[in-house]
């Protein structure tokens, strides 16, 4: 009964240390650069979300790319609807093609294959 009660006591007294345990190793997340073009995607989506929800208040229905981009929302020169906390948004250089921000997030190359099955 004395060894219950001790190895109860030794293992009531190790569980308050446990929540002070750190990894010994760093976690490898994603890498600056990485997290910060995320950051930025995010924040382009934010600033588009909120363009077309004034668009929708004023008009009645969902403004489609080229609407905002005809009605000056978003230009070469940047956007007005851009996070404050993010002023990257607000001076980028936003296009009229697939690619909205073609200076950020380049095209890439197409895939071509080296050998064709006959």
């Amino acid at each position: 009964m004395l060894r219950i009660l001790t190895a109860l006591a030794l293992l009531l007294a190790m569980v308050p240390l446990a929540s002070h345990v750190n990894a010994q190793k760093p976690s490898y997340g994603i890498p600056d650069r990485e997290r910060e073009r995320k950051s930025l995607a995010v924040n382009i989506v934010k600033a588009i979300n909120a363009a077309e929800v004034n668009y929708k208040k004023n008009h009645g229905v969902f403004a489609s790319w080229s609407t905002l981009l005809s009605t000056g929302d978003f230009s070469e020169k940047g956007t007005k609807w851009a996070p404050e906390a993010f002023p990257t948004v607000a001076h980028a250089m936003y296009g009229p093609g697939p690619e909205i921000v073609p200076s950020i997030f380049p095209k890439t190359a197409p895939r071509t294959t080296c050998c064709s099955r006959t």
